[in-house]
């Protein structure tokens, strides 16, 4: 909410907003290079003027510097840390994963190896079969939807 940046039109806020993705993309802690200026999205000579006259930018030897970026924004070091810690953390994952896996045993004993059924399991899926056709024998449905057969008891009469 800085009303610097506030006072800016759309144009050359959107300019200034690149300018800080570009320094933090590419690590130069809040400093932009002439020569890198046209590497700036929507960066002009006249935007790179208002920005530093809205004391955003200060001119210096061979560039410009991004007044608030150390205050605002993560500098090289602090990214250089994250990564390192997330590297860090990956592999002590990665380690902990490799140690608890358990051995793949390879055996050609039915039910041993990935997707194979043991006889366990064979019995209780022919079990939950017979169950379920024994039930639907038995239902309270008056008409057998197989046979279209209806029971003497509800024919007209």
């Amino acid at each position: 909410m800085d009303r610097r940046v506030m006072r800016l039109n759309s144009v050359e806020f959107r300019a200034f907003i690149l300018g800080y993705l570009w320094s933090v993309s590419n690590r130069t802690d809040g400093f932009i290079d002439r020569e890198d200026l046209h590497l700036v999205p929507g960066m002009t000579g006249q935007i790179v003027a208002i920005l530093v006259s809205m004391q955003l930018w200060a001119a210096e030897d061979g560039g410009f510097r991004l007044v608030d970026f150390d205050a605002t924004q993560s500098s090289k070091h602090d990214l250089e840390v994250l990564e390192n810690a997330r590297r860090a953390d990956r592999e002590k994952k990665a380690r902990y994963r490799a140690s608890t896996k358990s051995p793949v045993v390879f055996s050609s004993a039915p039910g041993d190896s990935p997707g194979d059924e043991s006889q366990g399991q064979h019995r209780q899926a022919r079990q939950a079969r017979d169950n379920r056709q024994a039930r639907d024998k038995t239902s309270a449905d008056p008409m057998n939807w197989v046979t279209a057969v209806i029971p003497n008891s509800l024919e007209v009469a």
